[in-house]
């Protein structure tokens, strides 16, 4: 599932299902990461996947700010986006 989350409100973006939904999710996540354009600073979210979301970075290291972490979300947003998730929030330059 992809959740936008704009100025404190969210809207379902893509629900993914199936096998491999969550490699097609990934695949998705970094075309939305690629058209924010360039980053002052990233933060890679995750609910309890850690290893996903360092594969996610490493994966994509080139194209991500200087200032990148990994963090994990509370349970405001990850009773939306269920277990096992990751994603990104961004700042613009």
């Amino acid at each position: 599932m992809i959740i936008h989350l704009i100025d404190g409100t969210y809207e379902l973006f893509r629900h993914f299902y199936g096998h491999g939904s969550f490699n097609k999710a990934k695949d998705k996540l970094k075309e939305l990461l690629d058209a924010e354009g360039e980053l002052d600073r990233l933060a890679i979210i995750h609910t309890q996947n850690e290893a996903g979301a360092r594969e996610f970075m490493e994966e994509h290291k080139a194209s991500m700010p200087k200032y990148t972490i990994i963090t994990e979300v509370g349970p405001t947003l990850g009773t939306h986006i269920g277990l096992n998730s990751i994603g990104f929030v961004s700042v613009r330059k």
